[in-house]
């Protein structure tokens, strides 16, 4: 794992990866996929999406936190969208 510090952390988030994120009850640890989640703020502020019909959801509102893990490569949008876009992206 590579550390990075904590003010840079939205920066990492902003391209849009999926996160993983863990949390833990009672003596279970737990992982789910997350990529509908936001930054709020400088500081970061993380926003994720989830409810009732994930079963993390019930682990971190009863720990009160969870972690987040994301790759903290640079992502090269135009690279990533060049297989998608017909004729290349120069326009992106």
């Amino acid at each position: 794992m590579r550390q990075g510090r904590l003010k840079r952390a939205f920066t990492y988030l902003e391209s849009g990866p999926v996160l993983l994120v863990t949390s833990r009850r009672d003596g279970r640890d737990d992982i789910m996929t997350i990529s509908w989640h936001m930054v709020m703020d400088f500081i970061p502020h993380l926003a994720i999406t989830t409810g009732p019909w994930n079963e993390s959801y019930e682990r971190i509102l009863a720990a009160k936190e969870c972690t987040f893990f994301a790759d903290g490569e640079l992502f090269n949008r135009r690279a990533a969208m060049q297989q998608w876009v017909p004729g290349g992206c120069e326009r992106l």
